[in-house]
């Protein structure tokens, strides 16, 4: 696999500092692109999920895998349309199937 390099651009307000870490278990490597809804980045899963019984939503994700990473814009959050449409999404995704994909 090849090292991901960051190019050198501006920063896009509200992103992320890249090496922080999400949700216990995604450090930001990167930022990929924004949309109206959210900032997608590079993501390298560093933990496993989390053994409490909390509902996982990636357990295919092993440590050390890279993945993309959507967060919704932070003044979009409690929006129940942007919300509807993310989980929209999120359940189109789980369902494609593809190599380069984690299921």
């Amino acid at each position: 696999m090849t090292e991901h390099v960051a190019e050198s651009r501006p920063p896009i307000s509200g992103a992320l500092p890249i090496d922080s870490i999400v949700a216990g278990r995604y450090r930001i490597l990167d930022v990929l692109g924004e949309g109206a809804s959210g900032i997608v980045y590079v993501a390298e899963c560093v933990a496993e999920p989390s053994a409490d019984g909390e509902r996982t939503s990636d357990p295919g994700v092993r440590v050390g895998q890279r993945v993309a990473l959507k967060v919704i814009h932070r003044h979009l959050v409690r929006d129940r349309q942007i919300s509807k449409r993310f989980q929209r999404e999120a359940r189109i995704l789980r369902q494609l199937r593809c190599q380069n994909l984690v299921s």
